[in-house]
């Protein structure tokens, strides 16, 4: 590990920026104008994808690892936050039931069962590695308006 980060604290700081630009990617989806279900289905796919590999999921799971321990200081824990992921999900779920393309309900509840259901694929692929990666309408179908 040495060979290729100065530190512990430099490794975290690499994996940390590379949260970073997954949360800038989803936030540029969630900002196109894309139809809202074809979105989240982005979004899903993006991430899913990734989980593809094992840093993949381990990455996604320690962004919350990070958010959890008291001794990361507040300024790294707002860097690795997914809050604006889910904040900015809610305007986006409200246009597409206006459209008729997301069930109805509490946009803020749809936005935390789809987000809840990524981390939780995430956690489980952790624990066993051959576990079947969930097919991106598996995850759609949460907000989808049947």
């Amino acid at each position: 590990m040495f060979h290729y980060f100065s530190s512990k604290q430099a490794l975290l700081e690499a994996h940390i920026e590379t949260v970073e630009r997954g949360l800038d990617s989803v936030a540029a989806i969630l900002n196109s104008s894309e139809t809202s279900i074809d979105t989240f289905r982005q979004i899903a796919d993006l991430i899913l994808g990734s989980f593809k590999e094992p840093y993949g999921r381990n990455l996604f799971l320690l962004a919350n690892q990070v958010l959890s321990l008291d001794s990361i200081p507040n300024a790294v824990k707002r860097r690795v936050s997914a809050t604006k992921s889910l904040q900015a999900s809610v305007p986006v779920i409200m246009r597409g039931q206006a459209r008729g393309e997301i069930r109805s309900g509490d946009p803020l509840a749809l936005a935390v069962a789809f987000w809840g259901a990524l981390q939780g694929i995430a956690e489980v692929l952790v624990w066993n590695p051959k576990a079947p990666i969930p097919k991106v309408e598996h995850i759609i179908s949460i907000l989808a308006r049947h």
